[in-house]
């Protein structure tokens, strides 16, 4: 069976299908708990089944369906009860309130508009084109999971595997890199789902949770990072299930709760930080079990932890050195100037560059002018009163850009009176408007509602009317934060990391949906960034003008072989080299650093097997082709190859026409 858009349907299907079946057997009812387990439910077995079968290379769509089938079959036999959902009930939930209606049409067009770029236009983004898909490609081409050997990129080892499975999968079965993106896509949708599910088991209302639940996916990361085939909601996606199973009743919920933890350890290197707070809620939450739910956490960790030692036994260093790479100074002056660095970043506004930020005012106007139009006729006061402060409140974006420049400036100010001028300097130029899929943060709300939400739930607990655990809700970030400085180097694109405790925030956003205004407010500051961002996109921008007139070529206008408006330009002559004339099935060999794109190289329809090629490799592995990057040597046999092509940016392109 050849691969194609219809496999990869039928593999989807027959994952949903198996997960929702298991998720029926075990008597969960509620929508949330429901779509969050069967998530985690497909993913194990996709985990697993990919392990299965790249012991034996088999991982090929025949194999991989057949399994899938086989498994399917099996549970429709074992399992006979039927789901008891009500799944009208979010419908009913988002109808009945104009706030939850609104946002819920402004997420669902960002949404839409996500998944058709994901799948109409290549990804451009650095570390897909460096790692992610490249770690992919070449288990695609290997036929399964396995340690690479001769690749020039440590990460493409040291990563679990979790994050890239989806990716395979989707090559596998499709036979192409369009759907590559959709593991993240269903991430996002899950960290929606979730954050309503633990708002609830906090003690928010319907409404509340849906409402916190709807704004996740109009924070600019979250949203950036849906259209993409990187892993920073996956793993996220993952550990907000788990918290919302350490949160329910549900006699299964632990063991949920457990697996859910290993799936997201096996994604990121930075996953570690994730299980103290796990282990937190586990320990706060209000259902029975604590021992089961603390030991189901820990052995979670434990199993995901697996690719540790693989690691360890390849490499001697349970990260295949990729720690050796960096100096992290963990002196208390240095991880107290991170924290503070780091923290002025959620002062964000990505997307609002130039004299767009001032949609914001333009959107306080909307929402004054409907306040007015609505109040006038029955005169109606109080409702006049609320959209003015609405109007006020959805305006607030536009003073954050000087809010972040005096953070910065006082910051910098500070270190240079107590004499540390090499702490006063870190990156004193972040452009708190770029929007990018690795370099946003979490818009205004990042800020705004972390601070006013908050605050409102320290006096809800205080007065009984929120369980405990929302205060560890709202700490999370703060926890991160400090882990996070404490640990890692300093990064302007650091904020992708911070998804998990966000989300966990959030989780208590619904409460400003008890005062209209506050309400109103935030989905107009919603709405704004979420065009804003989409719009503006640096790595593939829509090219739409708005305020801001001058706006670079669309990502729709541009050709595949081009890689996106940020990516380096002396890439397009060699990959539209590699497009026109190479043939599709040929191996292509790579003479490159560790750091230049390398997926592209595999072509779209996955033909080309891609070798690397070392300064001293004399006969490139077997490769029909080779494409020398400017400055790089190599010790190729000159009678092997002749010059097939040369661009204008260095690059030579050999053809092999006789055996070394």
């Amino acid at each position: 069976m050849g691969a194609s858009t219809l496999t990869l349907v039928a593999g989807v299907a027959l994952l949903a299908v198996t997960a929702g079946r298991v998720m029926s057997g075990l008597g969960v009812r509620s929508p949330t708990a429901f779509l969050a387990g069967a998530f985690v439910v497909a993913h194990a077995e996709l985990l697993l089944v990919a392990i299965g079968l790249s012991l034996v290379r088999g991982f090929r769509p025949l194999p991989l369906l057949a399994a899938l089938a086989a498994i399917c079959a099996v549970t429709l036999l074992a399992v006979r009860r039927r789901s008891r959902v009500d799944w009208l009930a979010a419908w009913r939930t988002l109808r009945s309130d104009p706030v939850l209606l609104v946002l819920g049409i402004v997420v669902a067009l960002g949404l839409a508009y996500t998944f058709a770029l994901s799948i109409g236009t290549p990804q451009v983004e650095d570390d897909v084109l460096t790692f992610h898909l490249v770690r992919a490609g070449l288990w695609h081409q290997h036929h399964g999971i396995t340690w690479l050997s001769g690749i020039f990129d440590l990460r493409n080892n040291a990563y679990p595997p979790g994050g890239e499975v989806g990716g395979l999968a989707s090559m596998t079965l499709a036979g192409n890199v369009r759907f590559v993106a959709l593991d993240q896509l269903l991430s996002c949708l899950v960290l929606v789902v979730g954050v309503a599910g633990i708002a609830r088991r906090v003690g928010l209302g319907a409404r509340q949770a849906a409402f916190g639940g709807l704004l996740v996916a109009t924070l600019p990361i979250v949203v950036l990072q849906a259209g993409t085939a990187m892993s920073d909601l996956i793993a996220p996606a993952f550990f907000v299930a788990a918290t919302l199973f350490l949160l329910d009743a549900g006699p299964a919920s632990p063991w949920l709760a457990g697996v859910a933890t290993a799936l997201g350890m096996d994604v990121k290197l930075s996953s570690p930080l994730a299980v103290p707070l796990l282990l937190a809620v586990a320990w706060l939450a209000r259902p029975a079990g604590r021992g089961l739910r603390l030991g189901a956490v820990a052995a979670g960790a434990v199993v995901g932890s697996f690719w540790y030692v693989v690691n360890l036994a390849e490499s001697g260093v349970w990260d295949n050195h990729v720690s050796d790479e960096f100096h992290v100074d963990r002196g208390p002056a240095p991880i107290l100037a991170r924290i503070v660095r780091v923290g002025i970043e959620f002062v964000d506004l990505s997307g609002g560059s130039g004299q767009d930020r001032w949609l914001y005012a333009v959107a306080a106007l909307v929402v004054l002018a409907l306040a007015v139009l609505l109040a006038l006729p029955r005169r109606a006061r109080g409702a006049l009163v609320t959209g003015g402060v609405a109007a006020l409140l959805a305006a607030l974006p536009v003073v954050l850009p000087s809010v972040a420049h005096q953070l910065v400036r006082a910051e910098f100010k500070a270190w240079q009176t107590v004499g540390r001028d090499d702490l006063a300097g870190i990156d004193p130029g972040h452009d708190i408007t770029r929007a990018a899929s690795n370099f946003s943060w979490y818009g205004p709300l990042g800020s705004l509602a972390l601070v006013g939400a908050g605050v409102l739930t320290v006096l809800a607990v205080r007065r009984g009317r929120l369980d405990r655990a929302a205060l560890l809700l709202v700490l999370a970030p703060a926890y991160w934060l400090v882990a996070f400085a404490a640990l890692f180097f300093y990064q302007e694109w650091a904020g992708r990391f911070f998804v998990f405790p966000v989300a966990l925030a959030a989780a208590t956003w619904g409460l400003l949906l008890r005062w209209r205004a506050a309400a109103w407010a935030v989905t107009a500051i919603a709405a704004t960034a979420l065009l804003l961002v989409l719009v503006n996109d640096a790595r593939r921008p829509s090219g739409l003008p708005l305020l801001d007139r001058n706006k670079p070529r669309s990502i729709w206008r541009t050709p595949d072989w081009a890689g996106g408006p940020e990516t380096r330009r002396d890439y397009d002559a060699p990959i539209r080299f590699l497009e026109e004339v190479v043939p599709k099935d040929a191996s292509v060999g790579l003479a490159i650093t560790p750091s230049e794109p390398v997926y592209p190289f595999f072509g779209d329809e996955l033909g080309h097997r891609v070798v690397f090629v070392g300064e001293d490799d004399s006969d490139a592995a077997g490769a029909s082709w080779i494409f020398v990057r400017p400055g790089r040597r190599s010790s190729l046999c000159a009678r092997g190859w002749n010059t097939a092509a040369e661009t204008k940016g260095g690059w030579r392109i050999l053809r092999r026409v006789a055996s070394c």
